[in-house]
C-alpha cells in the first residue's frame, strides 16, 4: 500500500511538473519564436504571477474551510481550463490573444501547485504511508527529462512543446482525479481563519516568506531568461534544455532521500543551508566560465532547490494547525510567485536596457539579502515522524 499510494501521487507530481516545464523554462523560447521580445516575456510572466498571487490565498481559504466545496473537482477544473488555454494557443495568431491565453494558462497552473502539495500532506496527516519528498523528487526527475526533450523539439518547431504541454496536462487531470480526496480535513476546517490571522500566529514566517521572495526572484529570473544567459556564452535553445535537465536531474536523489536526511539533520538547518546555496549558484554565473559555468551553476541545484522545496513543505506542515495547512502551503507558493513578478519584469527590463551580466549582478545581490533573511528567521520546529 505504501508504494502504491506514493507511486500514484508521484504520477500526479510528475505530470504536473512536466507540463509546468513549458512555462517555467520555455516561455522565453516560445514567445521569442512568435516574434516577441524579452520585455514581452517579463510582462506575460509577471501578470500571470500577480493574478496567481491574488487568487491563491482566496482559493486556499475556501478549500481550508471545506464544506460542500469538492477539493478534487476544483483542482481538476483549474487544470482543465489551463489546458484549454493551451489548445487555444495552438490556433492563436494575434499578440493580444497569445498574451491572454498564456497568462490564463500560467495563472491557473501556478494556483494549482500548492493544492497538489496539499494532497500529499493530507494523506501524511491521515497516517497513510506516502513519501512526499520521494514523490516530489520523481516529479523533478521527469521535469529534467522533459526539459531535455523540449529543448530538442524547440529547435525543430516551438509549437511541439505546446502540444507536449497539452498532453501532459490531460495526464495531470486523470492522475489528480484518481488520487485527490474530495475534501481536506472536512468539517474540522469550518472555522479556518484568513492569511492575516495565520501570520499573526507565526510572525517569524512572514520574514521567511520575504526571504523566500528575494531568493526566488533571482532563481525565477535565471529560469525565465535562460535562453539569454546561454546565448551570452555562445549557446542555443538546445543548451537551455540541457541546462534545465541538469538542474532538475540533480534534485532527484536529494528529494528521494530527503526524509532520511531530515531524521539526521534538523529541518531548520536544512532550510538555512539551502537558502545559502541559492546565492552561491547565482554567483557562479558571474564568473567567466562559458557554457561550462552555466552547467556548473545548474548542478548546484541539488543543494538549493532540491533541499528547500521539501524542507519548507514539511516545515509548514509541522508548524501549521489543521485549519491552516492548505493556506500555509499556498503562502509558500505565493512567495515564489511574487518573486516571479519582480524577477520576470526586472529581467526583461534590465536585459533590454543594459545587459545580461548587469542583470545577473543585481539579481545575485538581491539573492544574498534573501538568503540572510531566511537564515536568521527560520526557527527550530519539532518534526513529526516522517516516512522513510
Amino acid at each position: 500500500m505504501k508504494r502504491f499510494l506514493t507511486i500514484k501521487y508521484a504520477v500526479l507530481q510528475a505530470s504536473y511538473w512536466m507540463s509546468a516545464c513549458f512555462f517555467y523554462s520555455f516561455t522565453e523560447t516560445f514567445l521569442t519564436a512568435k516574434g516577441l521580445q524579452a520585455g514581452d516575456v517579463g510582462i506575460v510572466m509577471s501578470v500571470s504571477s500577480i493574478a496567481a498571487f491574488l487568487l491563491q490565498p482566496v482559493i486556499a481559504s475556501i478549500l481550508d474551510k471545506g464544506g460542500r466545496i469538492n477539493f478534487k473537482n476544483s483542482i481538476c477544473t483549474l487544470i482543465a481550463i489551463a489546458m484549454l488555454s493551451g489548445v487555444g494557443l495552438v490556433l492563436a495568431s494575434t499578440t493580444a490573444l497569445i498574451y491572454t491565453l498564456l497568462i490564463t494558462l500560467m495563472t491557473l497552473s501556478l494556483v494549482v501547485q500548492p493544492l497538489i502539495n496539499s494532497i500529499g500532506f493530507a494523506y501524511v496527516d491521515q497516517g497513510e504511508k506516502l513519501n512526499y519528498a520521494a514523490s516530489r523528487g520523481i516529479g523533478s526527475g521527469c521535469y529534467a527529462i522533459i526539459a531535455l526533450v523540449f529543448g530538442r523539439l524547440a529547435k525543430v518547431d516551438v509549437d511541439y512543446i505546446l502540444y507536449g504541454y497539452i498532453l501532459l496536462s490531460a495526464l495531470s487531470i486523470v492522475s489528480c482525479y484518481k488520487i485527490a480526496p474530495k475534501s481536506i480535513e472536512g468539517k474540522r476546517n469550518a472555522n479556518a481563519g484568513g492569511v492575516v490571522q495565520f501570520l499573526k500566529k507565526h510572525p517569524h514566517f512572514l520574514i521567511m516568506l520575504i526571504g523566500m521572495m528575494l531568493v526566488f526572484l533571482q532563481h525565477n529570473l535565471i529560469n525565465a531568461y535562460m535562453l539569454s544567459i546561454v546565448e551570452k556564452v555562445g549557446g542555443d535553445a538546445g543548451d537551455v534544455g540541457t541546462a534545465v535537465f541538469l538542474a532538475a536531474a540533480v534534485e532527484v536523489p536529494v528529494m528521494m532521500l530527503y526524509t532520511r536526511i531530515q531524521k539526521r539533520v534538523p529541518c531548520d538547518l536544512l532550510i538555512k543551508v539551502a537558502a545559502a546555496f541559492f546565492t552561491i549558484k547565482s554567483a557562479l554565473l558571474l564568473l567567466p566560465l562559458g557554457i561550462a559555468g552555466v552547467y556548473i551553476s545548474q548542478a548546484l541545484q541539488f543543494a538549493g532547490y532540491g533541499i528547500l522545496i521539501p524542507a519548507t513543505g514539511y516545515y509548514v506542515n509541522e508548524m501549521a494547525d489543521a485549519t491552516d495547512k492548505v493556506k500555509g502551503q499556498a503562502l509558500l507558493t505565493n512567495a515564489m510567485v511574487m518573486a516571479g513578478v519582480s524577477g520576470y519584469l526586472a529581467g526583461g527590463l534590465f536585459i533590454d536596457l543594459w545587459s545580461v551580466d548587469t542583470t545577473l549582478i543585481l539579481g545575485t545581490a538581491v539573492s544574498l539579502v534573501g538568503s540572510l533573511l531566511f537564515i536568521f528567521s527560520t526557527k527550530r520546529i519539532l518534526p513529526k515522524t516522517v516516512d522513510s
